[in-house]
């Protein structure tokens, strides 16, 4: 029988060494001493290494003396706008005119004109489920009223 040999194996390559060897260890060069004292002023800079090409600072400036901040405590008046909502089949933010507040509106579904014609409809086509437009809640009209004066606010309607 003969022994398979993959393809795309490389040939004539020897495996990887198992183990590599540590790198050498270099030192790190100590950094050079300072060449210039430090101004006057600062305290003493620690083995940092100097830059090169830029002269040492021969004037100190001095910080700008802050002005006294005079505190003005102010009242913040906070106004809503009213919310002018647009009216769905669900109860909605929006302002009552005569309770002038933003309320969220009682929402009440009523047969309109979407369930009749879909009653028409089904009745003309199969009268034995023309019943169907009239607990088919996504065919009502839905009106939104006021929670705390119950004045009408608006009205949704399917068509």
């Amino acid at each position: 029988m003969e022994k398979y040999q993959d393809p795309y194996a490389p040939q004539g390559m020897h495996p990887p060494p198992q183990a590599y060897p540590p790198p050498p260890q270099q030192a790190y060069p100590l950094p050079p001493p300072q060449a210039y004292p430090p101004p006057p002023g600062y305290p003493p800079q620690q083995n940092y290494p100097l830059q090169q090409g830029y002269p040492p600072s021969s004037n100190v400036v001095q910080p700008m003396p802050y002005a006294p901040l005079n505190i003005v405590q102010q009242n913040i008046i906070v106004a809503t706008a009213p919310v002018h909502a647009i009216f769905g089949r669900s109860s909605v933010l929006t302002y009552c005119d005569s309770c002038n507040l933003n309320v969220t509106t009682r929402s009440e579904p009523y047969v309109g004109c979407m369930v009749w014609l879909m009653f028409f409809i089904f009745i003309l086509l199969v009268p034995c489920i023309s019943w169907v437009p009239f607990i088919t809640k996504t065919w009502f009209n839905v009106a939104h009223y006021c929670p705390r004066c119950t004045r009408k606010l608006g009205t949704f309607a399917p068509v």
